[in-house]
């Protein structure tokens, strides 16, 4: 993996670790039900509910236990790979990062609650 490259509205960060996790649900009621159910049970969200522009899906990012970010969403784009162009978003726009205006503003305190540490070595590849 690689930081996020600045053109695109976010700096780089110290080093590679695994940003978040995401679940895709099975549909609008079921997205906000889990939300709402991870909400009640006290688990900490950093960012949403919303709506992303780029692949049109909801979102809600939570922090587990061991402070991974893990997302809940639904709706994701398909794409018709005979008709999909690229399109290049102007982060600085806030209905880029949530189409619907219901999420707290992505910040530098949000960004940098979702990037995780450097592997403390919890994982040791294999000699080769």
């Amino acid at each position: 993996m690689q930081p996020a490259a600045p053109q695109h509205g976010h700096r780089p960060r110290p080093h590679a670790s695994l940003h978040h996790i995401s679940f895709e649900l099975r549909g609008l009621d079921e997205y906000m039900y889990g939300t709402g159910r991870l909400l009640r049970a006290g688990v900490r969200m950093i960012w949403g509910p919303g709506r992303h522009l780029a692949g049109d899906n909801t979102f809600s990012y939570f922090l587990d236990p061991h402070g991974n970010t893990v997302e809940y969403t639904t709706e994701l784009e398909e794409l018709d790979e005979d008709a999909w162009h690229p399109h290049v978003h102007d982060f600085s726009r806030p209905e880029v990062t949530d189409q619907w205006g219901t999420a707290n503003p992505m910040n530098e305190l949000v960004a940098k609650e979702s990037f995780n540490d450097v592997d403390r070595g919890v994982f040791v590849a294999p000699p080769v």
